[in-house]
């Protein structure tokens, strides 16, 4: 399931670029080179990640993140406080 939804996702991925390319047609071609190049390394990365992510989740137990979510709610409801009752 989940190596399906990331090849759903691949086409609106490149159909978005296709959409953004009509802004670049101006630009001088360092410009074009330099979009060109953060394309190819921002899908080396993303292949890369994903693969890391599907192995994970093959052999990989889900604590590490449930201990970051409860860390990140708590930290988040404490600076919730301190804003709120600092507003006051």
């Amino acid at each position: 399931a989940a190596r399906f939804s990331f090849l759903l996702g691949t086409p609106i991925i490149g159909a978005a670029a296709v959409l953004e390319l009509p802004q670049l047609s101006g630009q001088p071609g360092s410009v074009l080179l330099l979009v060109l190049i953060g394309m190819v390394l921002a899908g080396v990365a993303a292949f890369l990640s994903t693969r890391f992510l599907m192995k994970y989740f093959e052999t990989g137990r889900l604590n590490p993140f449930a201990y970051y979510c409860w860390g990140a709610g708590l930290l988040s409801l404490i600076l919730f406080v301190v804003v709120l009752h600092k507003g006051v």
